[in-house]
């Protein structure tokens, strides 16, 4: 009996150990509420890159495009939430406006002639996963 819930304890550990690696490892999205906090007005374009992990995408039929690719890839539509929208500072319509988009959002940055930021949005899509919630609720 003893030499059965030694086993049983062991293969439990295991299996806890594993979990708490894969929540530590599962990639994290880069499009977040949290990521366009750090967006500081006057930051370089290639900050924000680094910031939100690559080159942002031209115009809003870019942006379309760039949603109906994710909900054939998911098979779920894309569903922006009501009212969840952030601004600070120019609006960001022009040409020179990049945007990056992830399952949890669209982040839309305003450049001046030099490349600096002088305006971003935020607009919430879906809700996080659980391993995001649990993450968040980690700290982590």
């Amino acid at each position: 009996m003893k030499r059965k819930l030694k086993w049983t304890a062991a293969v439990l550990a295991v299996l806890l150990l594993g979990f708490g690696v894969a929540v530590y490892l599962w990639p994290r999205d880069r499009i977040t509420f949290e990521s366009w906090k750090k967006i500081q007005i006057g930051m370089t374009e290639q900050e924000v890159e680094e910031l939100l992990g690559g080159p942002g995408i031209n115009g809003w039929e870019a942006v379309v495009a760039r949603v109906h690719q994710w909900e054939q890839h998911v098979g779920i539509p894309y569903v922006l939430n009501g009212n969840v929208f952030f601004q600070e500072g120019a609006r960001v319509i022009s040409d020179s406006a990049k945007y990056w988009v992830d399952r949890r959002g669209i982040i839309g940055v305003e450049f001046d002639a030099d490349r600096l930021v002088i305006g971003k949005t935020f607009r919430e899509a879906g809700e996080p996963n659980f391993i995001d919630r649990l993450r968040d609720w980690l700290g982590w």
